[in-house]
This record gives C-alpha cells, sequence and structure tokens, in this order.
C-alpha cells in the first residue's frame, strides 16, 4: 500500500474516533442532564420547603429578608441577592417575590461601577409594588443617583433622607457640607408618596438656608401621609436672598413631626432648632398627631398654624425649649377639643403653672382627653396649689391615664420629701386613681402612689 493510501486510510479512522467521541459526549451530556434533574427531582422530595405553596414559600423569603433591621442595600452577599445563588428553586423563587425588591438603600455617591446597575435591576424585580426607598448621604445627590430615582419616582411611597456623617466623601469636616439640597430631577414625579422623613444620624445637625426648598419637595407629593424631619435646621445666614415661598395646604397629611428625634428628656439638654419655620407656611387640616422637640418656636406661630388648619388633632408630643415655654401651649387648648393624648416636657416645673391654671380655669378644653402624660426635670419650684386646683375643677370622663414623670434625685441621697406633694394632693391622686384613672406620679419606674 502507497503511502498515500496509508495516510487516507488514518485519516478516516481518525474521522471515525472522533464521531464516535463526539457521539459519547452527546450521550454522557444527555446522562449529566438526566442526573442533573433527577437530582433535582429528588432535592424536591426530600426538601420540606420545596412541599409548600409558592405563596407559602415566598412568604418566609420576604420574612427571612425582614430579619435583618435596616433596608437592603446593593450588596450580593446579602439578601435578597444572597438568595439567587444557593439553587435554582431559590433563585426562581426570589425572582417571582417582587415584595423581596420592593426596599432598597443606597448612597449619594455610588460604590463602585456595578453599584447602581445593580441597583436599576433590583428596582426593576419589584415590578409594579410601591417603593420604599432611602438615600444616604450628604449635599446634593450624585447625578447617576437622581436619574435612577427619576426613574422609578412614581412607584416611591416612602423616602427616608439620612445625612450621615460615616458615609460622607472627604470633605465631610468641612463646613458647608453640612448644608445640604436636595433637588428631584426636573420630570421626576413623587405623585404617590405617602411618607417622608428627612433625618441626620445620631447627634449631627444640618442646615437647609432656603426655607422653601423642603416646601417645594412637598408641593410635588400631593398624597403624603406622614412628614418628618430631624435635626434639621433653617439658617439664612450665608444665604442669598431668595424669594417668599408659596403658602401650601396638604389634605392628606396626618402625622406631622419636626425637631429632634422623639425622645423624652428630662434635663434642658439638646440644641435650639427652629426646622419649624415651616409651620408659616403649611396648612394641614387632616393633621391628626403632631410631635414638636426642642423647637425655637413662638407661640403666635402655633397658635396661627392651627387657627388656619382647625385639624382632627389627636395626639400632641411637645417637648419645648425654654425660649417657648409651656405657657404658649395654654393660647393653642381651644383648638385641640379633639386630642386623646397629650405629652408634655417642661424644661423646668415652674413652666408648667400657667397650663395648670388654663385647665383649672377652663375646665371644658380637651373634653376628649383619654392620656395626658407629663415629663419634667425635678419637682423643685412646681406650683402645687394650682396643681391641686386643677384635679379639682378639670377632670374630663374620657381620661383613663394621668402620669407626671420627674427624674430621680442625684447624689447619694435619693430624698424627695423636701419636695413631695402635700397630703391634700397626695389624697385627690388617690380618688383619682379611685374613680378608674390610671395614675403615675413620680420617676419612670417608681410610682410613689404606691407607698402613700
Amino acid at each position: 500500500m502507497s503511502r498515500a493510501s496509508q495516510v487516507a486510510a488514518l485519516q478516516i479512522h481518525i474521522d471515525g474516533l472522533l464521531s464516535a467521541i463526539e457521539v459519547q459526549k452527546n450521550v454522557l451530556q444527555g446522562l449529566m442532564s438526566q442526573h442533573k434533574e433527577a437530582q433535582r427531582k429528588m432535592n424536591f422530595f426530600l426538601d420540606p420547603m420545596a412541599q409548600l405553596p409558592l405563596e407559602i414559600q415566598s412568604m418566609i423569603f420576604v420574612f427571612a429578608r425582614q430579619l435583618g433591621s435596616e433596608i437592603p442595600e446593593p450588596n450580593p452577599r446579602s439578601p435578597p441577592m444572597v438568595f439567587l445563588s444557593v439553587c435554582r428553586m431559590w433563585r426562581d423563587i426570589a425572582l417571582s417575590t417582587p415584595a423581596l425588591w420592593s426596599e432598597i438603600q443606597l448612597d449619594s455617591l455610588p460604590r463602585g461601577s456595578n453599584y447602581l446597575e445593580l441597583g436599576n435591576i433590583w428596582l426593576k424585580r419589584a415590578r409594579a409594588l410601591p417603593l420604599s426607598v432611602k438615600l444616604n448621604g450628604s449635599m446634593r445627590l450624585d447625578r447617576s443617583v437622581e436619574n435612577l430615582i427619576a426613574r422609578f419616582s412614581h412607584q416611591i411611597e416612602d423616602l427616608t433622607l439620612e445625612l450621615a456623617p460615616k458615609r460622607m466623601d472627604k470633605c465631610q469636616h468641612d463646613f458647608w457640607t453640612r448644608y445640604i439640597q436636595f433637588e428631584p430631577r426636573e420630570g421626576a414625579s413623587l405623585s404617590s408618596l405617602k411618607t417622608l422623613s428627612i433625618k441626620a444620624e445620631d447627634e449631627e445637625e444640618f442646615y437647609f438656608e432656603y426655607r422653601g426648598e423642603w416646601l417645594d419637595m412637598l408641593r410635588g407629593a400631593p398624597e403624603l401621609s406622614g412628614f418628618s424631619m430631624q435635626n434639621m435646621i433653617y439658617s439664612d445666614q450665608w444665604a442669598e436672598p431668595k424669594p417668599e415661598p408659596q403658602p401650601l395646604t396638604l389634605a392628606s397629611l396626618h402625622t406631622l413631626h419636626l425637631g429632634k428625634p422623639y425622645e423624652h428628656a428630662l434635663a434642658l439638654a439638646g440644641t435650639h432648632q427652629n426646622s419649624s419655620v415651616i409651620l408659616e407656611y403649611l396648612t394641614l387640616p387632616a393633621l391628626r398627631v403632631l410631635s414638636l422637640s426642642y423647637l425655637d418656636i413662638a407661640d403666635e406661630t402655633l397658635v396661627s398654624f392651627l387657627e388656619r388648619s382647625s385639624p382632627p388633632l389627636e395626639s400632641l408630643h411637645l417637648i419645648p425649649r425654654s425660649r417657648w415655654g409651656v405657657a404658649g401651649l395654654c393660647n393653642c387648648l381651644r383648638f385641640m377639643s379633639t386630642l386623646i393624648d397629650l405629652q408634655l416636657s417642661a424644661p423646668a416645673s415652674w413652666q408648667l403653672s400657667p397650663v395648670f391654671t388654663a385647665l383649672a380655669t377652663s375646665p371644658d378644653v380637651l373634653p376628649n382627653l383619654r392620656t395626658m402624660t407629663i415629663w419634667m426635670s425635678t419637682l423643685m419650684f412646681l406650683d402645687y396649689e394650682k396643681f391641686s386646683r386643677m384635679l379639682d375643677m378639670w377632670r374630663p370622663a374620657s381620661l383613663i391615664s394621668f402620669k407626671l414623670h420627674f427624674a430621680p434625685y442625684c447624689g447619694a441621697a435619693h430624698d424627695y420629701t423636701a419636695d413631695l406633694p402635700t397630703e391634700q394632693i397626695k389624697s385627690q391622686l388617690r380618688d383619682l386613681a379611685a374613680s378608674g384613672v390610671k395614675v403615675h406620679f413620680g420617676p419612670v419606674n417608681d410610682n410613689l402612689l404606691a407607698r402613700w
């Protein structure tokens, strides 16, 4: 056989072997696919979760995601992203559960090139569900973040803007970073927004230099029902002159908190704040819950706000600063016939005297009040004569709880005897308790009434 014939024969043999190999590869691939499918079915039968309806599986995933206290960030190593890499069944469940993707936390300055791309994919997976978005950072949002928010703004129902120092850029110590602005991209609609929270983290404070800045944002959210502005201070000391804001009526807003984070402080600690400047322009005819804490606010400002709003106010939490005393509350009582809950903190006990007098001389005010809680730093200088007269004259039939808290004395001895009420007042408080009212007189964890 010639050399050429041998080469040709070998080539035919090689081609045959290659063809046989390909056939066997296809057979092996088919067997591997069958094995994988059989294993999947075996896992399905052995996995208790796989036996549950999809709705229950989705609820479990949502519950697992909610175990974390924070709104999730676009992070592949945390829920719900981590669910995608466990197995195909978990991936299918996660992708078919829009509620898993309806909350997101973003930085004003995105971290990494894929950060916003992942955020966009994330929010798309929520489909048509309402969205809850938290933005962290300072000053203006990065343009790419603005674009992302604008893309989904019509779905956002809950929006939190948190100025978090730990997330700020390298200029965080520059004074000017404390002046913040948030301007939604032109054309972005907040028509679905229900709750808006603007706050500085921890004890930080930030300034806004144009009183109309947040009003303009509220103007674009006609369905807003809850608004909170914490640790925000209005200051136009270095601002350029700007036009006077236009008044704004929000017919759906029923909860408003301005000032420091809501907590009762029985001392004079805290910073004067005046984010209440927006009350000069707001009218809230549906307001039911109002919380004002550590604000420099003139009583005429609050009176004017309540007078034009005429709200069906049910709950008032007031922690004033000394510049606007508790006495200012007396000028507002006539607008609070619907009030059910009153929580009042007095920087000094003597400031309560006008309130006691107002209630004693006008026993028909606050006719629907059910719970009244007073917080003060000390019993010293409490006007017991006026307090006693109030207990005699003012007692709405709806009252079920009356609490007067003060801080425990500091020092070697916890001696209340020098400032305790007279036997007459003790008797009045016991009578109040006997009538069915839950009465507490003393520090939060020490009801002195139990010992009288």
